[in-house]
């Protein structure tokens, strides 16, 4: 489950990083290097060129991002719940006492 906790953290993060470079709101400089190693080479400015979407192609992979970041969020926060709900019953079977005499 940690695994899986963690692999969806690290789609989240990817997919925020690469959001951020494509709008311009971060800068390839502003990167960890191995992370900007990862991105391009550094002589390209335009990381992760993406074609400007139009008509009802751009209304279907809007719906769709949306469709999947909501499915994912809530996996996330599914598994998250579980490990938190697993620690308050766990403590709560341990501070109880089932001895009978």
């Amino acid at each position: 489950m940690l695994l899986l906790l963690r692999s969806l953290a690290a789609v989240v993060y990817r997919s925020a990083v690469l959001k951020a470079l494509q709008r311009g709101t971060l800068a390839p400089a502003d990167l960890h290097p191995v992370l900007a190693g990862l991105a391009g080479p550094p002589g390209n400015p335009g990381l992760c060129p993406v074609a400007a979407p139009a008509g009802l192609g751009w209304l279907a992979r809007l719906t769709g991002r949306w469709a999947y970041r909501r499915v994912l969020f809530s996996a996330l926060f599914v598994v998250w719940l579980g490990f938190v709900m697993h620690i308050y019953v766990g403590y709560f079977f341990v501070g109880t006492n089932f001895s009978v005499s």
